[in-house]
């Protein structure tokens, strides 16, 4: 068992994520190992929604085929045969066939003797790679020809005759077929790239067809024919070459399908004619499914009545069974937040949603009813030897149905050994019994942990260098169904803690925060819990963060006792505030880990006022500050804490009837407006979760926290936030001008209050604001009452500051001031 589930820990990893064109964004999961097709040549006409072809990035590359045809040749390994042909500097080359000693290690299995019996071997490879650079084909006269600039080499950069005479004559010098072959390969590619079409089709027929020798480079040189007979407008017989190629070669069926593609309005059901075998009629089947990719199976039909067990019927199965997969496990995230059509997978009722059109929808169950049936007569049938895909399919189609027990008996008949269906077994067995419970329970927590403790044990948060993906890989969705299933039976700490770090939770709410709080200090946690609780801890992503905060001193109660004062400030209760970051600051084991105070410091400026509008430069060209020296506790810099005590001795300045009362409200309305969405500092207090404020959070924006929409996704800049309500503000600079005496400070206050009025009067349009201000159309700069109010200052110097650097103001006094 712990060996089945080593080799399972490799493959969790591996999946696929899209996104789709409109108002949101779609994950899909890649529960099902389209590779279980078991044949390399066919896996780039696997499903890919990003790509023409499909190659994902953990498969390794097919070996080239026309190396391992010069491997069998000169007796030698792969890898050196690679090296010689594909790597070798061609001087290497001609200093061994001159007989001199060459300084290359990787060239040593070329003894002497190895020299003397492949000389002419060594010969055409030695032309073939001073040729290679110039195979490029001529380009076209048409200025509108596919590509825009002259390669730098191609072939009539060469002496087209002085070439082909080099050919010629070796072709007819060497008695050994396989190098004749490749010298006809050569004369042919030759002419065809230098649109010599005719020419290529003779040199095809002369030095290649009458060798009656086919190998693998047999049918390279055909496709170099298919080109020239489609240079001359034989489509038919270019594309039935093409597909002679395609079922020939391993390495070329891209290559193959791009030139058939060029001719788009040729039906491929007319080569069936052509097609001189089964194999040959199940590729062109297979491309026509390929074509028609939005529902493969009558073509999958077509095929098996040709060949029961032909892997073309498999691929196009694969296809179908991804898309349809697709269809049922995936993730929607709309832009606007609002709920779309869905259908749901995990549950019926307070889950994730799966989100598809409403066409698609209509479509997918009976689509997956065909696919079943198929798949089901497919395992079924006698005729078929390799039944363990069409049962493995058989098993993931009643898996997406929730069919569990059919789904079992399924699995249960797979019997191959090859590593991938094994991995897929162990995979699908894990998703079943994971899937199938209505409820976690103690003991079934425990079940898990100790039957999958090695997936449990072994997961850590990964890095972007890892998995960029991990939230849509097997291990997330494995995590999805189970965070699902506390989310339903009302476990909402377990619920959110498998999704998310705990220092994530101050977007949540004060329900959630108490969930967690108790699960934090619950005694005795079994193995799972404790793997629940060690996930969700902070993760050290760098040492950027670790600086910031160090992992191996997390103080849960002194964190949740911040967070809770962080929300408590939010909602604009200062004193609750104050109180809890009391509490974080005497919980804390180390005062060097203070979170908040840490990465959420503010200024002296946030008190300023702005001299100029301008959001996007530097703090000291905007903001102006007024008055500090009579408040000398304000400091330079401050935390979160500190930030609260000095806003709560500020408003107990303001309550006096003195000038200086009236600068602590003038002071404090600075503040609020500041950090509201129209001040400068606007966000500050909200953004603390991300960028350079929090490291190892960077990136992560996900929808609003909200128990009716999603388990575990929320969005770090959508916490309320009261002091958008340019009232708040407003009531501080209001008080503050009826206690002011002194003439700049009563123009100070005007000024802002005239801000304040232009955000209320935005509120009032109920339009977005949150670029700054919206245009002359929207403001009514006319009927500005702080603005007429401010004109009667003219005497003081910030009258004049503001005249100069704000336009509305001077717009106002030029057209408006004196009516």
């Amino acid at each position: 068992m712990k060996k089945l589930f080593s080799l399972l820990i490799g493959i969790l990893f591996v999946q696929q994520s899209f996104a789709c064109a409109g108002d949101g964004y779609y994950y899909s999961y890649s529960l099902f190992t389209q590779e279980l097709i078991l044949s390399p040549r066919y896996t780039p006409f696997l499903l890919e929604y990003n790509a023409a072809y499909y190659s994902p990035v953990y498969l390794k590359a097919d070996r080239n085929e026309n190396v391992e045809e010069w491997q069998n040749y000169l007796g030698i390994g792969y890898e050196d045969a690679y090296y010689l042909v594909m790597k070798a500097p061609a001087t290497d080359i001609q200093s061994l066939i001159k007989g001199n000693k060459i300084a290359n290690d990787t060239l040593s299995f070329a003894t002497p003797a190895f020299v003397k019996k492949n000389i002419q071997a060594l010969k055409y490879i030695s032309y073939s790679k001073y040729l290679e650079p110039y195979m490029i084909i001529q380009p076209s006269d048409n200025p509108d020809a596919w590509w825009r600039t002259v390669p730098e080499k191609s072939v009539t950069n060469l002496n087209y005759n002085k070439v082909t005479d080099v050919l010629i004559k070796s072709w007819n010098a060497e008695t050994d077929k396989e190098l004749k072959l490749r010298y006809g390969y050569q004369l042919v590619r030759f002419a065809h790239y230098n649109r010599k079409y005719e020419t290529a089709i003779e040199y095809f027929t002369k030095y290649v067809e009458n060798l009656n020798y086919k190998p693998v480079m047999y049918y390279y040189a055909l496709n170099q024919k298919a080109g020239a007979e489609r240079g001359l407008g034989n489509v038919a017989q270019a594309n039935y070459e093409f597909i002679k190629v395609f079922t020939h070669t391993k390495n070329l069926q891209e290559n193959v399908y791009n030139s058939i593609r060029l001719s788009s309005d040729y039906d491929l059901r007319e080569l069936l004619s052509m097609a001189k075998s089964k194999e040959e009629q199940n590729d062109i089947y297979l491309l026509l499914g390929f074509q028609n990719f939005n529902n493969p199976l009558s073509t999958i039909e077509d095929i098996i009545k040709n060949t029961p067990d032909a892997v073309q019927a498999k691929v196009l199965m694969a296809r179908a069974v991804k898309e349809i997969s697709d269809a049922y496990i995936i993730e929607y995230y709309p832009d606007n937040g609002q709920k779309d059509k869905r259908i749901p997978f995990l549950a019926t009722s307070n889950s994730r949603y799966n989100y598809y059109d409403e066409e698609t929808l209509n479509k997918i169950p009976s689509y997956l009813q065909q696919a079943k049936a198929l798949a089901k007569r497919m395992a079924e049938s006698k005729q078929v030897k390799d039944q363990d895909y069409w049962n493995i399919t058989l098993t993931y189609l009643y898996f997406l149905e929730r069919n569990y027990s059919q789904a079992k008996s399924c699995l249960n008949k797979v019997k191959s050994q090859e590593q991938i269906y094994v991995n897929q077994k162990a995979k699908l067995n894990l998703l079943i019994e994971i899937s199938e419970q209505p409820s976690i329970t103690p003991e079934f927590e425990t079940h898990l942990y100790s039957t999958y403790k090695e997936l449990f044990s072994t997961q850590k948060y990964p890095t972007d260098m890892e998995d960029p993906d991990y939230a849509n890989s097997t291990y997330g969705f494995i995590i999805d169904i189970l965070s699902n299933r506390y989310f339903i039976q009302g476990d909402y700490a377990k619920s959110y803690l498998l999704e998310n770090k705990v220092d994530q939770i101050l977007n949540t709410d004060f329900q959630l925060m108490d969930e967690v709080e108790k699960f934090y200090h619950k005694k005795n946690k079994n193995n799972f819990e404790q793997f629940v609780y060690t996930n969700s801890l902070p993760s050290k992503y760098s040492e950027q963060a670790e600086k910031y905060l160090p992992v191996n001193k997390f103080n849960f109660d002194s964190y949740i006792a911040q967070v809770r004062g962080i929300k408590y400030f939010q909602q604009g209760d200062l004193p609750k505030a104050l109180d809890y970051f009391t509490q974080a600051q005497k919980d804390s084991k180390d005062n060097q880990q203070n979170f908040t105070y840490i990465y959420n410091t503010t200024s002296d400026t946030y008190f300023g006022y702005n001299k100029i509008e301008c959001f996007n430069c530097k703090e000291p060209q905007v903001v102006g500050v007024d008055y500090l020296k009579d408040f000398p506790f304000i400091k330079k810099e401050m935390n979160f804490k500190e930030t609260t005590e000095i806003l709560l001795a500020l408003q107990k300045e303001s309550t006096g009837n003195t000038e200086k009362a009236s600068k602590a409200n003038y002071l404090l309305g600075n503040y609020f407006y500041n950090t509201s969405t129209l001040g400068y500092f606007r966000g500050s207090l909200l953004n603390y979760t991300v960028a350079d404020k929090h490291p190892y959070l960077e990136g992560k924006v996900y929808l609003k926290y909200n128990y009716e929409f999603d388990v575990r996704r929320f969005n770090p800049y959508d916490t309320s936030y009261p002091y958008d309500d340019f009232n708040f503000p407003e009531k501080y600079f209001v008080q503050a001008l009826k206690l002011a005496k002194d003439n700049e400070l009563k123009a100070r206050i005007l000024f802002a209050l005239s801000k304040t009025e232009q955000g209320i009067h935005y509120q009032n349009l109920k339009k977005d604001y949150s670029y700054g201000y919206l245009g002359d159309e929207d403001i009514l700069i006319q009927g500005r009452k702080y603005f007429k109010e401010l004109a009667a200052y003219k005497n003081t110097s910030f009258y004049k500051e503001v005249k100069t650097n704000c336009k509305y103001f001077d717009h106002y006094i030029t057209h408006f001031a004196e009516k």
